[in-house]
């Protein structure tokens, strides 16, 4: 069966270095992708020490796509809460248009940035963000942090930079509010 890695130590606390992986996908020829959760120019570094024997796709809710595309990841698997944003930037870089999806990812990074400050941060501003675009009823899990109004303006402001509509999230958020989760 073919295996994918996925390599994000600063989320957890441990990860693999190139050398490691390399190792790995050359031992193990049944590794054929590796999402790297980590800087651009350590995704570069393994991208050349691969050489091809595994395909090299970016994570991070897209930071530093840009940069990662240029040091020749083959994918990305995308932050789903504002995926159209990042599959229209691929697009214009893999069309050659790098000024336009350096446009899309100014546009984009504040929201990253908002979004993937930790982990809790992520699955529940990411989740919320996903949520409210796609008109699906957000529940937590219990014991997670919960969103707070603050968070919640400082999502919706970013959420309207990069162009999302946000006319109905205050009426849904002060429902969800009141739900106490």
């Amino acid at each position: 069966m073919p295996v994918a890695l996925q390599n994000m130590p600063q989320f957890i606390g441990v990860g693999l270095s190139v050398e490691s992986i390399t190792d790995l996908a050359t031992r193990h020829p049944r590794i054929v992708g590796v999402k790297q959760e980590v800087s651009a120019t350590d995704t570069a570094e393994l991208v050349a020490s691969l050489g091809g024997r595994a395909q090299v796709l970016s994570g991070r809710g897209g930071l530093e796509l840009v940069d990662c595309m240029m040091a020749g990841v083959d994918g990305h698997i995308p932050a789903p809460e504002y995926a159209d944003y990042l599959v229209e930037l691929w697009d214009h870089m893999s069309a050659g248009r790098e000024d336009e999806a350096r446009d899309i990812y100014a546009r984009v990074l504040p929201m990253a940035t908002f979004v993937l400050q930790s982990l809790e941060a992520l699955t529940t501003y990411g989740k919320l963000l996903f949520c409210l675009r796609n008109d699906i009823a957000f529940h937590q899990r219990a014991g997670a942090m919960a969103p707070t109004e603050f968070g919640f303006k400082v999502m919706t402001a970013h959420a309207r930079r990069l162009g999302i509509g946000t006319s109905s999230w205050d009426d849904r958020f002060a429902l969800l509010s009141q739900s106490k989760i």
